[in-house]
């Protein structure tokens, strides 16, 4: 089972995907992220502890095992900055599975089909097990 969030819907579905990966083995973010503790501010233009939601460790490390994550975002998305930072300074840093889709001129909207099934082929997983990169989308 995968989890989905659109823009404007808080972070709802990556919460459920850190709670209960043994159900929701994947999560597609799209223009908004969480991560269980702080990340550094690099590229986000806001200093508050944007994006930071409180995980047990237990439920943590059974998320990096089971779960997969793709955060979507674009250049002109007003969290492009935030989601940046939030996967440089936590699910690579981290050693998560998981994929960001930096599609340019894409704002803070919904994706198009195409960036969609590449993040589901990412979660279904086409790409090899330790795939971890940025991509950049159309």
């Amino acid at each position: 089972m995968w989890a989905f969030q659109n823009p404007g819907r808080r972070e709802s579905s990556i919460h459920l995907a850190f709670l209960h990966s043994d159900v929701i083995k994947g999560n597609i973010a799209i223009c908004g992220a969480d991560f269980y503790e702080p990340v550094p501010k690099v590229k986000a233009p806001e200093v508050h502890d944007y994006g930071v939601w409180p995980v047990a460790a237990d439920r943590v490390a059974r998320a990096k095992i089971n779960g997969r994550f793709v955060l979507i975002t674009g250049d002109h998305d007003f969290r492009h900055g935030n989601i940046l930072d939030i996967c440089e300074g936590g699910f690579a840093k981290n050693n998560f599975k998981f994929k960001l889709i930096d599609v340019p001129g894409m704002g803070h909207q919904l994706c198009g089909p195409r960036t969609l099934d590449e993040a589901i082929g990412f979660l279904d997983g086409v790409l090899s097990e330790n795939s971890r990169f940025r991509s950049r989308s159309r």
